[in-house]
């Protein structure tokens, strides 16, 4: 296409060159473009290559805001759900630290309880062995109640 161009009647493009053939700059022209009348169009409908840019603009930003909302809205229903759940981690931690700190009560006191039994235990095993050498040394001497050095 040559450097310069006019719309004809019939909406055809005619050129006239004005710069030397075979320069390597062209510069082409067009027909102004033609505005839409009729109805304002709303945020939901999708533009078409007749309009004018500026309506291209408009809606694009339209766009981008409803995207925007929306990506804005999950956001906060994502953040919304975080929150809940690290709530509910919370509470499990804490209630798994309360039932081991009982646990760990309930285990303390089973060893005491375990260890005055042992105590028991040990005194009976003495009193058994003290018992015993007292009935073996009745037996080898019936006529002499002897008393075991032991239990003294």
């Amino acid at each position: 296409m040559a450097a310069n161009a006019s719309p004809q009647s019939d909406g055809a493009f005619r050129t006239k060159s004005s710069l030397p053939a075979g320069s390597p700059m062209k510069v082409r022209v067009d027909a102004p473009h033609q505005t839409r009348s009729g109805t304002p169009k709303s945020q939901t409908d999708r533009w078409t290559h007749d309009e004018p840019p500026i309506d291209w603009l408009n809606l694009h930003a339209a766009d981008l805001i409803e995207r925007l909302n929306r990506w804005a809205d999950d956001l906060q229903r994502r953040e919304a759900n975080l929150t809940i759940h690290e709530a509910k981690l919370d509470q499990r931690s804490r209630q798994f630290r309360l039932t081991a700190q009982q646990t760990r009560l309930e285990l303390d006191a089973l060893g005491r309880r375990l260890d005055a039994r042992q105590r028991q235990l040990d005194a009976h095993v003495q009193q058994c062995h003290r018992l015993a050498r007292q009935l073996a040394l009745a037996q080898i001497d019936p006529s002499s109640p002897r008393q075991d050095p032991a239990s003294r």
